[in-house]
């Protein structure tokens, strides 16, 4: 009877409580707490970016969407740039069996009302009442059942700083995947899962695992964009799938194969580097292959030309059609004071069919005043021209421009547009000197006479050409001679070989598109033969110059005629 009795008892026990007390469902708190950064960003947060903005531990959003106006903050996530709202989609690493969902939010002014939808519930309260960390505005929304994304909606700007998930979790928990990095920059991936005694099953096809798929029994190899779906089983009951894509950075030995990575993708560099050029946030280095790469990022280190390092961590992000290396770290000891990487020389023409990021030097090329945005024209002598942006604000003050500079740095674009970044431009001097015979220098407007067999040398030290031409007025006669271009050394000789009668003499010289001259006239007279006169009779005899008898004088020859007693310089 008493048996019998304990039994009813205990029916009316359970009918009393019902399905709810009776049944009631442990439940666990599923945390999102987003990072506060120094400052607000004003460009939408980007899926490749998400992760760092995640600080809870796990991170149960695998992936973002349909994002507007949605920024990482100074107080979490950022909704908006003013009055108008954003909107934000987080997609949960696994559906989730959801009772209730909480947000810590904060307004951006305090007599502006603002209020934050989640899956298109209305919060409790209905608006944003706090404008500080320290005095959370904490919302309520009736969301309930499996869940698998988050939709935020913002009215107007506010900042959202956590979300909590009250989620019944399921009878065999779902496996956690953790990416490990080894030594020499190995990658592996660590499963587990917190019910004991289930066992984990994975697949890496993109296929939903069962217990017929690979068994977990230590770390598997990863590698990058691979995408890992994984189910733990303990008897007849399974959890739920977690898909894992780990952000197995690629490790290359040089800058050139990133070029064909897909933008985000995070690359690891393990190979000799050089720096090139640092100033601010920009690093342009060459690595052991040849190839130059933008870095741009706060480093901890300061380089100079020559400094080397050995390995270089970061996400290859190229911004507005320039490749580069985005949130640098330099991993190791940098060695300083090797040699310096020398510019190559090229030319306008081949610097339009060259590799972005090059080091170059181009010399004897114009260069135009910089205008209110730090621009100016560079032209060479063919007429090809490129714009030269002073983007390390170094010449834009006091700048004087020439027509002839050599000019240093590096070839980059801008949307469409090739330019050139110039980290040194220095003015190419040229000054023509005629020196004469005797020593002295010919001056502008100067008047002077030689003798034939004497020379004039003209210099133009870094000239592309230099010419002497000579005219003389009621005269077709004419003297021109030059080096030629691009193989002139800065100086040109001349000697005179004729009596010449006042000729204007102009000896000029070309660098670039610069040029100069000087113009003087030149007097050339007859050589003193140095032959006294000598008694004969008879036909005559000829001498040349240097007193030897010459029995058949050439038609143009300068000579000693001896004859009928008398001797004279005469020109056959």
């Amino acid at each position: 009877m008493k048996k019998f009795l304990r039994t009813m008892a205990s029916l009316a026990i359970l009918a009393t409580l019902g399905a709810g007390a009776a049944f009631a469902q442990e439940t666990v708190d599923r945390v999102i707490e987003f990072k506060s950064n120094t400052s607000d960003a004003t460009n939408d947060i980007k899926a490749a970016d998400f992760a760092a903005q995640v600080t809870s531990d796990p991170n149960y959003v695998g992936s973002i969407s349909d994002v507007n106006k949605v920024y990482a903050g100074k107080n979490g996530l950022k909704f908006s740039t003013s009055s108008v709202g954003g909107t934000i989609t987080l997609n949960l690493t696994e559906p989730m069996d959801v009772k209730k969902v909480t947000v810590e939010a904060y307004a951006w002014k305090a007599n502006e009302a603002c209020s934050l939808t989640v899956n298109e519930k209305a919060s409790t309260p209905a608006n944003i009442n706090s404008t500080n960390t320290t005095d959370a505005t904490t919302l309520t929304y009736d969301i309930t059942g499996k869940t698998e994304a988050l939709k935020l909606q913002a009215t107007k700007r506010l900042y959202v700083k956590k979300i909590t998930l009250t989620v019944v979790p399921p009878a065999v928990a779902a496996p956690v995947l953790e990416l490990v990095e080894g030594t020499d920059y190995t990658y592996t991936v660590k499963m587990s899962c917190a019910t004991e005694g289930a066992e984990i099953y994975y697949t890496d096809d993109e296929t939903d695992p069962t217990a017929a798929s690979n068994q977990y029994t230590a770390p598997i190899e990863a590698w990058p964009g691979m995408t890992l779906k994984a189910i733990a089983i303990k008897g007849s009951t399974s959890s739920p799938v977690t898909t894992f894509s780990p952000a197995v950075p690629v490790v290359i030995d040089s800058f050139s194969p990133m070029l064909d990575f897909p933008e985000g993708t995070e690359i690891i560099v393990n190979g000799k580097m050089t720096a090139v050029y640092q100033n601010g946030n920009s690093l342009y280095a060459k690595d052991s292959n040849g190839a130059y790469m933008l870095i741009f990022g706060k480093l901890d280190k300061e380089l100079k030309n020559g400094d080397t390092f050995n390995v270089l961590k970061g996400v290859y992000k190229p911004y507005k059609g320039l490749p580069e290396v985005a949130s640098p770290e330099i991993v190791g000891d940098v060695t300083t004071g090797g040699a310096a990487v020398e510019p190559m020389e090229t030319t306008i023409d081949m610097l339009m069919k060259s590799m972005l990021n090059m080091y170059f030097k181009l010399d004897h090329v114009s260069v135009s005043a910089f205008d209110e945005n730090r621009n100016a024209t560079m032209k060479d002598v063919e007429g090809n021209e490129i714009v030269l942006r002073d983007n390390f604000k170094l010449f834009t003050e006091n700048f004087v421009p020439t027509d002839c500079m050599n000019v240093t740095g590096f070839l980059a674009i801008f949307g469409e547009t090739l330019q050139f970044y110039p980290t040194a431009i220095e003015a190419v001097p040229l000054t023509v000197t005629v020196t004469l015979p005797d020593g002295s220098v010919a001056e502008e407007g100067g008047t002077y006479t030689i003798k034939v067999g004497e020379k004039i040398v003209a210099t133009a030290e870094g000239a592309d050409m230099i010419n002497i031409y000579a005219d003389k007025e009621g005269s077709d006669e004419k003297i021109d001679v030059s080096t030629e271009e691009g193989e002139c050394e800065g100086t040109l000789e001349w000697t005179a070989e004729k009596v010449l009668d006042s000729w204007n003499m102009v000896v000029s010289a070309e660098a670039g598109l610069l040029k100069e001259s000087v113009s003087f006239t030149l007097s050339v007279e007859e050589e003193d033969s140095g032959v006294e006169a000598i008694e004969t009779a008879g036909a005559a005899t000829y001498f040349n110059l240097q007193g030897m008898r010459v029995e058949k004088p050439a038609k143009g020859g300068i000579y000693i005629r001896v004859a009928d007693g008398k001797a004279s310089k005469v020109v056959k």
